[in-house]
């Protein structure tokens, strides 16, 4: 293979090629990205420049992977974490408590054009390490932080969609959270270097019930920090980390558990356990692969086969069934193209099902194109974007 310079990111082809017409060249690394829906690319992390041009800490990039120079936030320090709304906005999770000329806090929220949205002010008063946003909006924060809004709600919180502290959610986790996932049924997994959650043992990684109590059933038993967890459609979980042991079972970095958080058997990669190997990031590929990353190392593991359908039933209604180790994904909506996808019309949000999501109450053409797209996460560094295309007559 050709190795061509890159400096903080880069665009692997699905062979791990390196794509050579994209090159943002960042002076820093970026940590963090969300794909947009629109294919623009959001990243996060220490950079200060992209291409010579001066942004510090988060950018967005062009589909074809050159700066979008109409988004201009900037911050004062580097971003430690991202997620993307529904509605185009985006929660950045810092180390320090300024954006731009203004005084915020360790949690802002930006406009899709990257000025702060004013209106959002958690005070968190210190790092903001992993974010989730549920599907109602409220948003679930992670990190190293011990008051958020004046209260006191160490290393994990919850916030109201406006930004205030949702007071009803208190989990009392005894160290920091490193990576967050809401299940579709809206219990929420977290990793971190926690041993302790409301009381009771838990090491690295533990399961709430949506109030944020302690879902007692569900213990994996991992011996050092859990860094990130991909859910599959079929309830398993991929988790990585710098631990070596995962309920007393040798696993190096990396493991898979059932939807129970049960040890899988099944999966073992046998990486090396070296100080510098650990697992750094992961992600689950719309095939079911999961891809990794470490300190010198990336790597692309195989998986169980991941299944997926979309169909349309009469003139009414769409459904997308997902199965096996595709990646869980959130935010589903469906669109509809008569001009062989040129162009797409929204037809709306979908209904979660048994094993997948619809939408009814449709009037469609004779014939066309229906997609259905779909946000997934590995719960701290990346969000991605899955579809489905389907032809209909």
């Amino acid at each position: 293979a050709v190795i061509e310079p890159r400096t903080g990111i880069a665009r692997l082809n699905a062979d791990g090629g390196v794509v050579s017409a994209v090159n943002p060249n960042t002076t820093g690394a970026g940590h963090y990205r969300a794909v947009q829906p629109d294919g623009k690319i959001l990243i996060a992390g220490t950079f200060d420049t992209i291409g010579g041009v001066s942004r510090f800490g988060i950018a967005r990039l062009n589909a074809n992977g050159t700066l979008d120079t109409t988004f201009k936030a900037t911050l004062n320090s580097g971003a430690m974490s991202l997620a993307l709304q529904s509605d185009g906005k985006i929660v950045i999770g810092t180390n320090f408590n300024t954006f731009g000329s203004g005084e915020q806090n360790c949690l802002v929220r930006v406009n899709s054009n990257g000025s702060l949205d004013t209106s959002f002010n958690p005070r968190v008063d210190y790092e903001v390490g992993s974010i989730a946003v549920q599907p109602d909006g409220k948003i679930i924060v992670g990190g190293t932080f011990s008051n958020v809004g004046g209260e006191p709600r160490p290393y994990l919180a919850r916030l109201n969609a406006n930004g205030t502290l949702d007071a009803a959610f208190n989990a009392d986790v005894e160290y920091e959270v490193n990576a967050i996932v809401v299940q579709p049924d809206g219990k929420i997994l977290i990793g971190g270097g926690f041993t302790d959650v409301a009381g009771t043992p838990r090491n690295h990684m533990a399961r709430l019930n949506a109030t944020g109590s302690l879902d007692t059933d569900f213990d994996p038993d991992a011996n050092e920090t859990v860094t990130n967890i991909a859910l599959q459609t079929d309830g398993r979980m991929v988790i990585g980390g710098q631990f070596t042991s995962v309920a007393g079972q040798s696993r190096g970095y990396l493991a898979r558990l059932e939807a129970n958080g049960d040890l899988d058997p099944d999966f073992d990669p046998g990486l090396e356990t070296t100080a510098i190997h650990y697992i750094y990031a992961l992600a689950a590929q719309a095939d079911g692969k999961v891809v990794v990353a470490g300190y010198d190392h990336f790597e692309c593991l195989l998986n169980n086969p991941a299944t997926q359908t979309l169909t349309v039933s009469a003139p009414n209604r769409v459904r997308w069934m997902r199965g096996e180790s595709s990646p869980e994904a959130t935010a589903v909506t469906f669109e509809l193209s008569i001009n062989n996808g040129s162009t797409w019309t929204p037809l709306g949000a979908g209904t979660r099902i048994a094993g997948g999501w619809e939408l009814n109450g449709l009037k469609l053409p004779a014939s066309g194109k229906v997609r259905a797209r779909a946000r997934t996460t590995d719960g701290s560094r990346s969000s991605g974007i899955v579809e489905a295309v389907k032809v209909f007559y």
